[in-house]
């Protein structure tokens, strides 16, 4: 299977309150991907706004923000929706199963499917692949910008293979979120290691700009998510948990994660979903 050598134009905005839309199109196929569809409305206007058609929808998970638009934009475009095959019985319309190990061609575009347990029992990621190796990945609520998902379905040991999946892949790969959640990630995380330098110019850098944020790197996630930082003494220390194995010590920063509220005046909105 000849495989892409060259990135395609990957576009995102805002849907809903704070879902990260993705849109992937490969001029040379003319072939435009959906990741996920939180809205139906605004996935369109931004598919008009470039003159593009959808031919593909890849779903992460089954929650509702991520694919409320689905039934829309199948019916509009005539698209193939593409879904996690153990969650086929929590989502309709879908036309391809997949799982680890899958591989899908978008036109000219492949694919790596990557079971991402943890958020649900069953979620997905898709790795774009170039050139053999996979540059981008799209993990929906699996990773954050120095966060991770809440665990809906799965457990604290399925999350954190997830994660460790996701920190084997090249510091260099782009991974795109389904949520803009980094400003109270990054509250949280300082709380737990304050001294991180790097941790700090990125709160600062969220407070300062107010942008939208998409896409986050596997090495900066390396270097200031303490859902990848277990090994952390500032942070096991922070966590009492510094016997606490790797495992031990993800599962209870979780559970502070979900009940994590902001000293500063200024919150996500997303706090009480992370």
């Amino acid at each position: 299977m000849h495989e892409k050598s060259s990135y395609p134009i990957v576009h995102t905005f805002r849907c809903l309150e704070d879902n990260v839309g993705v849109l992937l199109h490969d001029p040379d196929s003319n072939t435009t991907v959906s990741i996920d569809a939180p809205d139906e409305q605004i996935i369109s206007e931004e598919l008009n706004r470039f003159g593009w058609s959808l031919t593909d929808i890849f779903i992460t998970h089954h929650h509702f923000d991520h694919i409320g638009g689905v039934l829309g934009l199948k019916q509009c475009f005539d698209c193939r929706v593409v879904g996690p095959l153990n969650e086929a019985s929590k989502i309709e319309y879908i036309d391809t199963l997949v799982r680890e190990n899958s591989r899908l061609r978008a036109g000219s575009m492949i694919f790596a499917v990557f079971d991402l347990p943890g958020h649900t029992a069953s979620s997905v990621g898709y790795g774009l692949v170039l050139n053999d190796v996979v540059r981008i990945v799209f993990v929906g609520d699996t990773l954050f910008e120095m966060g991770c998902g809440r665990l809906f379905e799965g457990t604290a040991h399925d999350m954190w293979r997830s994660i460790n999946k996701l920190m084997a892949m090249p510091d260099d790969t782009i991974v795109y979120y389904g949520h803009d959640y980094g400003l109270t990630n990054a509250q949280f995380a300082l709380e737990l290691e304050p001294s991180n330098r790097e941790l700090q110019v990125r709160l600062s850098h969220i407070q300062s700009t107010k942008e939208f944020r998409s896409n986050t790197t596997i090495t900066e996630e390396k270097r200031t998510n303490p859902f990848m930082r277990v090994e952390c003494l500032e942070i096991m220390k922070s966590l009492n948990l510094v016997r606490g194995t790797p495992e031990e010590v993800f599962a209870e920063m979780r559970s502070r994660r979900n009940v994590f509220r902001p000293k500063q005046t200024m919150v996500n909105t997303a706090v009480c979903t992370n």
